[in-house]
């Protein structure tokens, strides 16, 4: 059952700009990047399904997933989470990530606009599944802890449409229940332990920051990183 609460907003799908509108996109990759290519098996494909990026901070899970999703077959819808974004504000967040792709994405649904983040919430998904295709929507909440949207966290995945497979990036494990799709075995977990450096790949980005490898003062930095 989802409770619902006295929330009341106009959405404004359009209204984003500047930083904000920034945040609907995939990020794109830098041109030093390494690819951590060999980590995309660990995501789910399957829909419905979940990915959970779990790793503290300086890791690489958001430009894990951003080179993973800029491969990927499917459209992602991306949106990244600031300290002060509230959950009235989440509908258009969501809604602007998708009509970067979809530009006429559900403007004959009135209900998308409704004052009730709720309503919107669950048109926006209806209106998803309409599409008839696998999407990726990726939630990055890895560089902050919103606690103004992760208390209505349980809801909006409940929500989601069953073509969705939803990619959600944290520092820490979510509370939120996510018993629909494990029960089906779409479930997936990165944890810090994936994501850590081979060695090889430590000697990769050490070379790309013009760090000497050999340099012994080097090697011990480097050790104490642990990848």
């Amino acid at each position: 059952m989802i409770t619902r609460h006295p929330l009341r907003m106009e959405i404004k799908p359009n209204g984003l700009a500047g930083l904000a509108l920034s945040r609907t996109i995939t990020p794109p990759i830098p041109a030093n990047f390494l690819s951590r290519s060999r980590l995309f098996p660990l995501f789910q494909r399957e829909t419905p399904g979940v990915t959970l990026d779990v790793a503290p901070a300086g890791y690489g899970k958001t430009s894990l997933v951003a080179e993973w999703a800029a491969q990927d077959s499917r459209p992602t819808f991306w949106y990244t989470v600031n300290s002060d974004d509230s959950f009235l504000e989440f509908p258009s967040y969501v809604l602007s990530s998708i009509r970067h792709t979809f530009p006429e994405f559900g403007k004959g649904n009135k209900e998308i606009q409704s004052s009730d983040p709720f309503t919107a919430i669950k048109a926006i998904n209806f209106e998803v599944a309409q599409l008839n295709q696998p999407i990726n929507f990726v939630l990055d909440n890895g560089r902050i802890d919103n606690a103004g949207i992760a208390d209505f966290a349980q809801p909006i995945v409940d929500l989601l449409a069953e073509n969705i497979h939803l990619v959600l990036i944290r520092r820490l494990t979510p509370e939120t229940s996510l018993a629909r799709y494990a029960s089906v075995g779409n479930l997936s977990l990165i944890t810090s332990q994936d994501l850590k450096f081979s060695c090889d790949e430590v000697e990769k980005v050490a070379k790309l920051n013009g760090i000497d490898v050999h340099d012994e003062t080097s090697l011990k930095s480097l050790e104490v990183c642990e990848g």
